[in-house]
């Protein structure tokens, strides 16, 4: 399939009153090929093609960016989503700013604390949402609290065998580090049940030149469960992707003041488990 042919004919189709001044394939989106097209009259977009198989995280995607359009969190439209043959293509807004990711390598102390700070207050605007029915996970649908719990224990026996299996010399020393979840969900059964991003890093995130967050996106993955858990993630982006742990403490402070010292243990495991998580995924892959 010539990409910029059919992207070309959908994008005529649904704006017949613009032309094409450029097509430009993003260097992100490595679960799907992603285009920025740039129209006459002034318009950007962005153009997602995907394989069939991912139709409904697609759908569920674009949902959510409706609902959180809706809620005034973010501000971009979905203008087409349909399958052609074996695969699917989705024709959204572009949204405005630079990708906080790349941001971060270049700039100033004042301009990265700002990013975490208004990325941290972003992601609560999202936590505080009332769960709508389609936010759900495609294979890990997760109902309430108590499955939250169960799954999580599940998960870490099972990156537990693997590094037992794999790698273990480390198997003590990361089974010692994993052994509190079972006391931290005694101790705090009333978690706050949420709607997670779950990828929420610096690469699904765009910034205007003081910081702020023009939108957040790739929601494909989106699911319920441990508010902690999505910050979980975006710790292990922040001191290993991005080599920003020093900043850190300021997405905490910006999202609660008042973490307690469980909240924070909760939050380096869970950023251990996503760890694990990729580490095995990346293995299998590998070998």
């Amino acid at each position: 399939m010539d990409r910029e042919k059919i992207i070309k004919k959908v994008t005529n189709k649904k704006f017949p009153k613009s032309k094409i001044k450029t097509i430009e394939k993003f260097s992100t989106g490595l679960a799907n090929e992603v285009f920025k097209v740039k129209l006459t009259p002034k318009k950007d977009l962005v153009v997602k093609i995907y394989k069939r198989k991912k139709r409904k995280n697609i759908k569920k995607n674009n949902k959510i960016m409706k609902l959180l359009t809706k809620k005034g969190i973010n501000s971009i439209n979905t203008y087409y989503n349909k399958i052609h043959g074996d695969f699917g293509i989705t024709i959204q807004d572009c949204v405005s700013g630079k990708n906080a990711q790349d941001v971060l390598k270049n700039e100033k102390t004042e301009t990265k604390i700002k990013i975490f700070e208004n990325s941290a207050k972003k992601l609560k605007e999202i936590h505080n949402l009332k769960i709508p029915k389609f936010w759900k996970h495609q294979k890990h649908e997760i109902k309430n609290r108590e499955e939250w719990m169960n799954w999580t224990i599940k998960r870490r026996e099972k990156y537990l065998d693997f590094i037992k299996e794999n790698i273990p010399k480390h198997y003590k020393k990361t089974a010692q580090e994993l052994s509190d979840f079972e006391k931290l969900f005694s101790n705090n059964k009333n978690i706050s049940f949420v709607p997670l991003h779950w990828d929420y890093h610096f690469a699904n995130i765009n910034v205007n030149k003081s910081g702020k967050v023009t939108g957040v996106f790739d929601f494909d993955g989106a699911m319920k469960g441990h508010n902690l858990s999505d910050i979980g993630q975006t710790y292990y982006w922040a001191i290993l992707e991005q080599n920003e742990a020093k900043n850190f403490k300021h997405f905490l402070d910006a999202y609660n003041k008042d973490f307690s010292n469980e909240d924070k243990k909760f939050i380096t495991n869970y950023c251990l488990l996503h760890l694990l998580a990729t580490m095995r995924s990346t293995w299998h892959k590998k070998n």
